[in-house]
């Protein structure tokens, strides 16, 4: 199927949720709720199984995240998937959304300052994995995405969602951080060593549940943690995955650029699944989104490379499928 963009503008956070939620309605998108709430706008869409919960958060209460009770003094757009919606319950309550480890729904946002969004690209590449990109300010860019992983053997599960940040840090951190080379999937978030990206996957006594891509530094401990991590070995100074999978290591990524020809090379994301013996598997492959650092040899953020038959566009250290 072919990819679909829509690319435009926000006034604000408020105004990015409500245009997030009508172009998925024409995505073939059920919009199950989309009203005001606390400031700022809550919606909630499904389809075929999956069940999306969004908040655009403005200056109010914490959306995804338990155990404190603040005040949010900044704008972020929260995001996390469950498997079902609940008309009754509040947003946090929408049920099968991932669980912190002593209780509470965790999940990711993308930090949206407090005026007008410069840009979006809303990206669905045909068979409902979903990305979105916020320019939030000229050149500083944040994003979420969610869709169902390519399986690498059979077993239960396969959605998946992330964001730049986690959810606690996206509700209650603001700072003058740049995303301009944080991959989808990397073990952390652009704050620590929090958790981002959710895999739905039962795996070996640890079922029913969401496996979450921390660090393994206090990993058991970390914002997000859901008692079992996923990892990507995708390598950035401020944090080291795991040496229990393959690495996307500094040395490689020096490696992905042609000083000759100019050419470009994108590396697939594979995810590992924590095992309760010990160790990590291969479960999957995210389809859509590569890891790609052409924009640190100086291409520019929404160019489009050709690689094969397929198209790729290229942000800030990642690409995205479009067509």
């Amino acid at each position: 199927m072919a990819a679909t963009i829509s690319i435009g503008t926000a006034t604000g956070v408020v105004d990015l949720c409500q245009k997030l939620d009508s172009w998925l309605q024409t995505r073939g998108w059920t919009s199950n709720m989309s009203q005001a709430e606390d400031n700022g706008w809550r919606c909630h869409v499904s389809k075929g199984g999956v069940f999306v919960n969004l908040f655009g958060v403005a200056n109010n209460v914490q959306k995804v995240w338990d155990l404190v009770s603040i005040q949010a003094n900044n704008y972020a757009l929260d995001l996390f998937l469950g498997s079902g919606f609940s008309g009754s319950s509040a947003f946090k309550d929408q049920p099968g959304g991932p669980q912190y480890i002593t209780g509470g729904t965790v999940g990711c946002g993308a930090v949206i300052q407090n005026a007008a969004v410069t840009s979006y690209q809303f990206i669905d590449d045909g068979y409902d994995n979903i990305f979105v990109l916020i320019e939030t300010s000229p050149g500083t860019y944040r994003h979420l995405y969610w869709g169902t992983l390519t399986k690498i053997g059979s077993w239960t599960g396969g959605q998946y969602f992330g964001g730049s940040t986690c959810g606690q840090r996206a509700d209650v951190y603001y700072g003058p951080d740049n995303v301009a080379n944080m991959c989808p999937f990397s073990e952390g978030d652009i704050t620590g060593n929090n958790a981002a990206c959710f895999v739905r996957a039962d795996i070996d006594t640890f079922t029913s549940k969401w496996i979450c891509g921390n660090s393994t530094s206090s990993k058991l401990s970390n914002p997000g943690a859901t008692g079992k991590s996923l990892a990507s070995g995708i390598y950035y100074s401020s944090n080291t995955p795991t040496a229990d999978v393959p690495r996307i290591s500094l040395e490689l990524q020096a490696k992905m650029h042609s000083s000759l020809s100019g050419r470009i090379f994108t590396h697939p994301i594979t995810i590992y699944a924590e095992r309760d013996a010990g160790g990590y598997s291969a479960i999957g492959i995210v389809p859509t989104i590569r890891f790609c650092n052409a924009y640190t040899y100086g291409m520019t953020v929404g160019t489009d490379v050709q690689l094969g038959p397929e198209t790729w566009r290229v942000f800030a250290g990642f690409a995205v499928r479009v067509a």
